[in-house]
């Protein structure tokens, strides 16, 4: 018993720290915009800072295993550099792309560039876990769903 509870241990720290990155990405832009709303970018800008953080502190903690030594200021710009790089590819590919295999019409296209870009990244992040997604509309208000004869949540 005490095994399979650090093996479940094991598994969802791991899963924790792989998903980390991500959250702070997206929670904190909707954070940000949310409760500060400084406009879409400064909060997709802010989620990306603390995404930035997150991995650089990885990339540095791997690096101290590695070596035992933690390096110097320039070894640590460096890893917040390719941190940047990582995040703003990451970042941009969710803002403007969308595969149209999660589409479920290519009409969908031109609904999804006209979505919010926060929400852009965070569905474009669940497809990275997820590429069986399949986007049905982007437009879909409340009213819709009385028109389709389904109950609509507040």
């Amino acid at each position: 018993m005490r095994i399979l509870i650090a093996v479940i241990y094991r598994i969802v720290t791991i899963l924790l720290i792989i998903t980390l990155p991500f959250v702070a990405l997206v929670r904190g832009a909707v954070f940000i915009h949310v409760y500060y709303n400084p406009g879409v970018w400064l909060s997709l800008s802010v989620g990306l800072l603390a995404s930035i953080v997150v991995l650089t502190i990885y990339m540095t903690l791997v690096y101290q295993r590695l070596y035992a030594r933690l390096g110097g200021f320039g070894a640590i710009k460096l890893r917040s550099l390719v941190s940047l790089l990582l995040l703003l590819g990451f970042t941009f590919h969710g803002l403007f792309f969308l595969s149209s295999s999660n589409m479920k019409n290519p009409a969908l296209a031109k609904e999804i560039r006209g979505l919010h870009p926060i929400i852009r990244v965070a569905v474009n992040t669940w497809i990275f876990v997820d590429k069986g997604v399949v986007i049905t509309d982007a437009l879909r208000v409340k009213e819709d769903y009385a028109k389709m004869g389904l109950p609509s949540k507040s």
